[in-house]
């Protein structure tokens, strides 16, 4: 997420201050085939962690003179 708003702020300021990259006449951005590939790994990688963050929970016994197995098995 961090690297598409530095991409598109980057882009932001060199429309707005930077004459020689885009002309005053120019009016259409084209962000590229990366920009969408990178919203799409951002999308993947968020639906991975709430899935770490739903399915890792502890399972712990009732029974006091137990031992509790936290690892996997």
């Amino acid at each position: 997420m961090v690297c598409i708003e530095i991409f598109v702020g980057s882009l932001n300021y060199a429309q707005g201050n930077l004459r020689v990259v885009y002309p005053p006449d120019t009016r259409e951005r084209d962000y590229g085939y990366s920009f969408g590939l990178a919203w799409v790994s951002f999308v993947l990688f968020l639906f991975a962690g709430i899935a770490v963050l739903v399915y890792s929970r502890k399972e712990k016994n009732t029974k006091k003179d137990q031992a509790v197995i936290l690892g996997r098995l």
